[in-house]
């Protein structure tokens, strides 16, 4: 009979696999468009894209407990919904209403 620790390691390894070849896969042109404008919306530079990467392959069972750990407090927290941020894509009458009922501005993106 396997131990569960062995069982975990063995689930973790396999989804850090899986992660790490989706990161990675070939894509079409027009995921990689699709993913270069999520990540401009976004903020995310290709620093950060390797860090991320880097993150992955060095996963611990220790990390995963602990980031589990910190995702179930921020949960139940109300800090959750001080992180969110919303964005639209619309034309421009429909978010300039969003943003009224929002409360927000509307940023125009360069295309």
């Amino acid at each position: 009979m396997l131990n569960d620790s062995c069982c975990r390691k063995d689930d973790l390894e396999k989804a850090v696999i899986g992660t790490y070849a989706r990161e990675t896969r070939p894509r079409s042109p027009v995921e990689k468009g699709l993913g270069d404008f999520f990540r401009f919306l976004s903020g995310i530079e290709d620093p950060y894209r390797s860090w991320r990467l880097q993150g992955i392959i060095d996963l611990s069972e220790e990390q995963l407990d602990l980031a589990k750990r910190r995702l179930a407090n921020e949960i139940s927290s109300e800090r959750i919904t001080a992180h969110i941020n919303p964005v639209i894509i619309t034309g421009k009458a429909d978010a300039e209403k969003a943003a009224a009922y929002l409360g927000l501005g509307v940023q125009a993106l360069p295309v």
